[in-house]
């Protein structure tokens, strides 16, 4: 079995116990449900997983132990996205997303972290960015390199995060008894939307093929 193998194996054994858990959901079955999407997302998270449990960052808990409770945030967002709770799960991947920001300004200097995520993320990428710079000999090319990880690591990432909170914080009708509120959650087939689980899979996937290439850097 190859290493591509092994992740569809994963991918199906994911599936296989969502559905022994929760059933399958009328959403899975409707035809414009985004089923690769799912993948892709389940995809990224096993290689950053694994590139994680490689790295040298396991010798140093303070920066392993944010990093594994990111990838748990990232990992109950799949779940929470199964059952119909979009809001959660979105929240749940915000959260994964600032947690994985501080373990990456923790492996450069701790004391510059903040409880920004955009300064966070603003200070691991000008080091990573200033790095890469030593090896560039004209200006032009560092101007170019900037402009480069500014446009597609740093604002991106800053705008994914923004995204996620202005879905977390936008208007949805309140219910003042708790018992109506609990059975809206219990109740996981009308809990279902197609659409809405499009556009959160889809913003899914975005955020972690971010972490994952940053990761990289």
């Amino acid at each position: 079995m190859n290493y591509f193998e092994k992740i569809d194996k994963d991918f199906d054994n994911t599936l296989n116990n969502l559905t022994k858990k929760f059933g399958t959901l009328r959403c899975i079955e409707e035809q414009d449900f985004d089923i690769e999407s799912l993948k892709k997302y389940h995809m990224r998270l096993y290689v950053l997983r694994e590139l994680i449990v490689v790295s040298n960052v396991q010798e140093d808990e303070r920066i392993s132990q944010p990093l594994n409770d990111a990838t748990s945030d990232f990992i109950d967002f799949i779940w929470l996205l199964y059952t119909g709770r979009y809001k959660a799960s979105i929240a749940s991947l915000r959260n994964g997303l600032d947690i994985f920001a501080r373990s990456m300004i923790r492996s450069l200097d701790s004391s510059l972290e903040t409880n920004s995520f955009s300064s966070n993320v603003e200070k691991v990428l000008k080091n990573v960015r200033v790095k890469n710079e030593v090896h560039l000999t004209s200006n032009e090319a560092k101007k170019n390199h900037k402009t480069f990880i500014n446009e597609n690591f740093t604002e991106n990432m800053k705008n994914l995060y923004k995204e996620l909170s202005d879905f977390i914080h936008g208007r949805m009708r309140q219910q003042i008894e708790v018992a109506h509120y609990l059975n809206n959650i219990i109740d996981f087939e009308n809990n279902q939307s197609t659409d809405e689980y499009n556009r959160v899979i889809n913003l899914g996937v975005q955020i972690l093929e971010t972490v994952y290439s940053m990761f990289l850097l």
